[in-house]
């Protein structure tokens, strides 16, 4: 369900609902259901005949459907036939101008054959035309274009040579010619031969099927009618018992399992609520930065985080001067266990020893507190980008813990870079692993993109294809012009028409950070929250009898 107002269970939860309120809808939507049924039955005894005209009807159709196209077929072939009659013809012209020539000398024999000569092989490339979707009578027609180019070749010689002469060749050479002729006429006898038993066969075989579509769908309405009549009033009595009883069973498990799924449903949203209030709903505001967040779960609670502090230690500094924290982090698995680590990271990341002079420092003592205390005896773990921001400078120091290298898109050469330099182990996994540092200096109007594999890793449903990196990178730098605000909404809508508006299959957070003008003031801003998961209760709403 996508509404609680379509929801019978969620409606259920409403105060003005009461138990006894609850029990009489519950019955009476299964009561309407079991007249539906019944309904149905009574229907089918009474319309099955109808259905089995109809399925005659249909079948009557496909057969005509499929006559008619047996007939193109047949006309298709007489088109080939009379092609290759056409070329038989052609040769038998040229073969009596030919002779004529050699025996009289007569110049209009001559003239006849020269004339008819070009379109010997024009008749015979439209032949293989037709039959290109046949591939054993094209590979025929490219042996008779052979062989008689051979006797086209041979006739041009001879008759050069007779004009030369004024002499008939030698009875050799006319025996020759007039096996390679019979040759000709007999390759395209064969050709001509399977064609005919092609049309004979498809005409046959449309006769065969029309027969045995009008007997089998006379059988089958026949069959039909008769069958669910007799199984019509042999179920009515034993569906009219065993509907009340099911009426009465579910009505006792349906309670039942509505009761358990409200209160698991009541303590995953306690959790969620719990979880949330962890992270920073309002995006501070940090001089020389624009901000936009996005953060989605894929079920009730998730287990990416992100966060923005101010340095206590710089707490004496003025605002434009003092550096700010920036974590992103991913945990393994989803739902409630990953909620349950993502808190406990949240606690360790917050009580660090003081002073914060590197961002290494705090992921090594995340990981060594994570791997004593909580992930020895488990395979979580924990994936994370933390970096330290001075506005002052716009450097940015950072360090990361097997997480998604953050991408700087710089907006001179509009060139992207992948803070890929400073990567170790996930946290959680190695207990004393030391986690490299670098920084990098951020030009004015240079945007940063931190995000979490949910984004890169998204696609719709049934598809392999992932959304990944590149089209990630193709959002931004074809809206570089926009605020963070906005290239947020953009992203957002972009990733939901890719998965075609599916529920997350995994947590999502994209933090976007744009280095802005000094003196800039962002003002105070709120964090985009995809909408909630469908709860548990309206999960089960398949308790419900269907509509009928």
């Amino acid at each position: 369900m996508n509404s609680d107002q379509d929801s019978f269970p969620a409606r259920a939860l409403r105060p003005s609902h009461s138990a006894d309120r609850l029990q009489s809808e519950w019955m009476g939507k299964l009561k309407n259901d079991a007249e539906h049924a019944f309904r149905r039955i009574l229907h089918r005894a009474t319309y099955w005949p109808i259905a089995g005209l109809l399925l005659f009807v249909l079948l009557l159709t496909a057969m005509i459907g499929y006559l008619v196209n047996v007939m193109m077929w047949v006309d298709y072939t007489n088109h080939i036939i009379a092609a290759g009659l056409d070329v038989e013809q052609k040769l038998l012209d040229v073969q009596t101008g030919t002779r004529g020539y050699f025996l009289t000398f007569d110049r209009e024999q001559l003239q006849t054959a020269v004339d008819n000569r070009p379109a010997v092989p024009a008749a015979i490339g439209e032949l293989k035309k037709l039959v290109a979707h046949n591939p054993g009578q094209l590979e025929r027609a490219k042996r008779l274009e052979i062989t008689t180019d051979q006797w086209l070749t041979d006739t041009d010689s001879t008759l050069a040579t007779a004009q030369a002469t004024h002499q008939p060749p030698s009875p050799v050479r006319l025996k020759a010619r007039l096996r390679l002729f019979e040759d000709i006429r007999g390759q395209l006898g064969e050709f001509q031969a399977i064609e005919y038993a092609l049309r004979d066969e498809r005409t046959a075989r449309a006769i065969h099927l029309a027969i045995a579509v009008l007997g089998g769908a006379v059988g089958l309405a026949v069959i039909i009618g008769v069958w669910q009549a007799l199984a019509t009033r042999r179920g009515l009595q034993e569906v009219t018992g065993k509907f009340r009883e099911a009426l009465e069973t579910n009505e006792r498990r349906a309670e039942q399992i509505r009761q358990v799924v409200l209160e698991l449903d009541i303590e995953l949203k306690a959790v969620a609520e719990i979880q949330r209030s962890l992270l920073p709903m309002k995006l501070p505001n940090i001089p020389t930065l624009q901000l936009a967040a996005s953060y989605q779960t894929s079920r009730r609670a998730g287990g990416d985080y992100y966060d923005f502090f101010r340095l206590p230690e710089d707490d004496a500094v003025p605002a434009e001067q003092a550096r700010w924290g920036i974590l992103i982090a991913d945990v393994s698995g989803h739902g409630t266990p990953a909620a349950v680590l993502m808190a406990v990271t949240h606690a360790i990341a917050h009580g660090i020893e003081r002073p914060l002079d590197r961002p290494s420092k705090l992921l090594e003592f995340v990981n060594d507190r994570l791997c004593t205390g909580y992930t020895v005896e488990n395979t979580a773990f924990v994936t994370a980008f933390f970096g330290i921001y001075d506005p002052a400078s716009r450097t940015l120091e950072y360090s990361s813990a097997g997480h998604n290298p953050p991408r700087l898109l710089r907006a001179k050469t509009g060139k992207f870079i992948s803070l890929e330099d400073a990567q170790a182990l996930p946290l959680g996994i190695m207990a004393g692993e030391h986690y490299p540092d670098a920084s990098i200096r951020l030009e004015e109007a240079d945007t940063l993109v931190l995000y979490t594999d949910g984004w890169t890793e998204a696609r719709p449903v049934g598809s392999t294809d992932l959304f990944g990196e590149e089209r990630l990178d193709e959002i931004f730098l074809t809206r570089r012009d926009l605020d963070p605000t906005a290239i947020m909404e953009q992203a957002l809508a972009d990733l939901d028409h890719y998965t075609q508006h599916q529920p997350p299959l995994d947590d999502r957070t994209l933090l976007i950070l744009r280095a802005a003008p000094r003196g800039h003031q962002d003002g105070e801003r709120t964090v985009s929250i995809g909408a909630n998961p469908p709860t548990l209760l309206e999960n089960v709403d398949t308790l419900t009898p269907a509509s009928t």
